[in-house]
């Protein structure tokens, strides 16, 4: 028994000796180093890419905000829409880097698609105040430095608006953050929109 087992492994062995001498090693370090140097290549392509594209998007943003600014925007619409703009060129430019590293288009759009399906399904409640947001924007019911009160006894001078919440500060210098939707759904009293009010 001891015999056999020390036969069959010398042959064990010695099938794995031949089989290493007769390996191409030549071919194997020839297709290693291509495939190495191919990876470097994309990999410094991808980051001039990037670093291109990222100048090319901060020259053009500067230019949209400058357009913006010169055709009167309102400030606070500006900024959502730079925000916006922004993002999108951004992610357009991480998929052209990744799809030049060697990943699929179509793989990276359904995988972005799937987390952003997943995404908004987990915060349907901000997607609402982020609608509700680009409403006040738009709309302008209430703007940056006006006088206001809102359902709930919340009152004061407009201090900031973003995408889901607005900034009150009240008159008791506290500043008290509220979202966008009831801002659009309930009742909002600007005192400042009417430069002549009635008082009783």
């Amino acid at each position: 028994m001891l015999d056999d087992l020390t036969a069959t492994s010398s042959s064990a062995g010695g099938t794995i000796i031949t089989q290493l001498a007769n390996f191409n090693w030549a071919s194997f370090w020839t297709n290693l180093g291509n495939t190495v140097a191919d990876i470097a290549i994309r990999i410094v392509i991808a980051v001039i890419l990037f670093l291109i594209g990222w100048i090319a998007i901060k020259i053009f943003m500067w230019v949209i905000r400058k357009l913006l600014t010169r055709r009167k925007v309102n400030i606070t619409l500006q900024s959502w829409m730079c925000n916006v703009i922004d993002g999108v060129l951004k992610v357009l430019l991480i998929v052209v880097i990744i799809s030049t590293i060697g990943i699929e288009a179509v793989s990276i759009s359904a995988l972005i698609a799937a987390a952003g399906l997943s995404v908004g399904v987990a915060l349907s409640g901000i997607l609402q105040n982020f609608v509700a947001g680009a409403m006040v924007i738009a709309q302008e019911p209430i703007q940056v430095g006006e006088w206001v009160a809102l359902e709930g006894g919340v009152e004061g001078v407009v201090e900031t608006i973003s995408l889901t919440t607005t900034q009150i500060l009240t008159f008791t210098n506290e500043i008290i953050i509220v979202s966008n939707q009831p801002i659009i759904s309930g009742s909002v009293t600007n005192y400042s929109r009417k430069p002549i009010r009635r008082c009783d």
